[in-house]
């Protein structure tokens, strides 16, 4: 069997990407951030395993069903505090209570270099803070999964709380200088894009080399 990526567009007050990585009938869950049944209906009806559920930050919108399957979450070390802070992951700000109990899950907290195996794989783990301050990106293949970090033609936002826009700028100006051009971007947001067309066409991006830090 193939392994494959499935991108299912979540909607609530926000409209997400999750990914569902899938191979040899096993999964990872990237940002389950709402529509908790679709998640667990899709997965149950294909009669896949879950193995784990992966983080790129703490926001609302990436977390909202982060306890749709009892398995192990990964998230930075960083971001351990920030996801449980209401006044900082967007839950407060959006008028929304939380639907899940931070005492409930089973966190396992990573660093940069780490790596997640998946069925004869591994998952690698960028920390790309900026956006947040536990944000990171998961590569897979030829894939990287860039939560708010970097989009097509676009850049995560730094104004809300935790953020740094001179982290964003070296964890943005890192990904496209040393990826190769080929690796397929899969966002938190918006359209898939890649390496190669954000070096080419990234209007952050070629402002910040202009200024560098």
């Amino acid at each position: 069997m193939t392994p494959s990526v499935i991108t299912l567009v979540l909607q609530g007050p926000l409209e997400v990407n999750a990914y569902i990585l899938e191979n040899n009938g096993h999964c990872l869950i990237i940002d389950p951030g709402f529509e908790k049944d679709r998640i667990r209906r899709f997965i149950k009806e294909r009669g896949w395993q879950v193995e784990g559920i992966l983080l790129t930050h703490g926001h609302f919108d990436h977390t909202g069903a982060v306890d749709v399957f009892p398995v192990p979450i990964y998230l930075h070390e960083a971001e351990s505090a920030f996801v449980s802070n209401d006044q900082w992951n967007g839950y407060t700000e959006f008028g929304i209570s939380r639907p899940w109990d931070m005492n409930a899950l089973s966190l396992t907290k990573l660093r940069h270099g780490d790596t997640i195996p998946f069925q004869g794989s591994q998952v690698e783990v960028l920390h790309t803070p900026g956006h947040t301050p536990g944000s990171v990106c998961y590569r897979w293949g030829n894939c990287l999964f860039s939560g708010d970090t970097l989009f097509k033609e676009a850049v995560g936002r730094w104004d809300f709380p935790g953020g740094d826009g001179r982290a964003l700028r070296q964890s943005v100006v890192s990904l496209i200088e040393n990826l190769e051009p080929s690796v397929e971007v899969y966002p938190g947001h918006g359209e898939p894009t890649t390496i190669g067309q954000e070096r080419e066409v990234n209007p952050y991006y070629h402002q910040w080399k202009k200024c560098p830090l």
